[in-house]
């Protein structure tokens, strides 16, 4: 049946009932995910689900959440144990795992391989579906170190969808000397106008031999939910054919968290955004790059955005002009 409606009344009549309960995991969860595969935790209940903890046992903390359309709600800490390796740091995630045959919602810990990167979550759609709370990394002698993995649902409902935060040039800064990474140019385009006064437009020149960086410090809206995607609107001057490359890393430090700030890097650069440039003088377009590697990024957030052209794939001869980075996201 292509369409469909509910609730009504009796069972019967147009589309009435009786429902199935997939009928309403699936309501709910298109109502308040905006994507299921990650999205869930819900704010500002309990202690939203934390989980925290330097030696096994550690703890998730009270909360709720909405795990593909299901909800569960924990009213007290529990413990999950992680086990020592014998040879080598493991990682383990701990996640919320809906068990479709069990007809059950519980804290699961997923077990890594030691040596090995974080294992995958669990997503068969009718037989088990996870969503991420955090990775436990646990070395030889049992020190834990939890990195938090908790999205916050995030309905369709609110803030229209996807955000956007212009980020211009002049609101950018040069990386520091000492990083060794070199900077690109500002310049100024001055409008050929008579009229008094002239506008003038800031744009970065990005080379086509030395990998240039241009960075941009801001505080993440409150109303940052996930999914950060970077545009960069960028201009090719020569009227050569190839591939245009653009890459971006951002790190984010919570507010409060002086420690973290004077220590904090960049997560692990994105592969590079690119696409085939014609050989037209001019061509102007976008290339968009999902910052995957979000750093745990949240509402609030001090942020730090680095783009840069990848000079390994990049095939276009002669500068690349910027006039404009843009900061997508999903609203929460």
């Amino acid at each position: 049946m292509a369409e469909s409606s509910l609730p009504w009344a009796g069972t019967t009549t147009g589309d009435a009932g009786p429902y199935s309960d997939d009928q309403w995991t699936d309501t709910w969860r298109k109502l308040f995910l905006a994507d299921r595969t990650t999205q869930g935790v819900l704010r500002s209940f309990g202690n939203e689900l934390a989980v925290a903890g330097a030696t096994s046992p550690v703890a998730v903390n009270t909360g709720a959440a909405l795990v593909d359309g299901k909800f569960y709600e924990n009213t007290a800490s529990v413990n999950v144990a992680i086990p020592t390796p014998a040879g080598a740091t493991r990682i383990d995630r701990i996640v919320l795992r809906k068990d479709f045959a069990g007809q059950t919602v519980r804290i699961t810990r997923i077990a890594g391989t030691e040596g090995a990167g974080a294992p995958a979550l669990v997503q068969t759609d009718g037989t088990t579906w996870d969503i991420p709370l955090a990775q436990a990394s646990i070395t030889t002698g049992g020190i834990i170190t939890v990195t938090d993995q908790r999205v916050f649902a995030s309905t369709p409902l609110a803030q229209g969808g996807k955000t956007r935060l212009s980020l211009p040039p002049s609101a950018g800064f040069p990386p520091d000397d000492s990083s060794g990474s070199a900077a690109a140019q500002i310049q100024m385009k001055i409008t050929t106008d008579a009229t008094d006064p002239q506008v003038r437009w800031p744009e970065l020149l990005f080379d086509d031999t030395t990998e240039e960086h241009w960075y941009w410090a801001f505080a993440m809206p409150s109303n940052y939910g996930s999914a950060p995607i970077v545009d960069v609107y960028y201009k090719a001057l020569s009227a050569v054919a190839g591939t245009a490359a653009f890459n971006a890393k951002i790190m984010a430090i919570t507010p409060g968290d002086a420690a973290d700030a004077d220590a904090r890097e960049f997560a692990a650069e994105q592969t590079a955004g690119s696409e085939t440039v014609p050989g037209t003088a001019g061509f102007e377009s976008k290339i968009s790059i999902p910052l995957t590697n979000a750093d745990s990024v949240a509402a609030n957030d001090r942020v730090v955005l680095a783009v840069f052209r990848d000079v390994s794939v990049d095939g276009v001869a002669g500068d690349l002009e910027v006039p404009m980075v843009v900061l997508r996201y999903t609203g929460a």
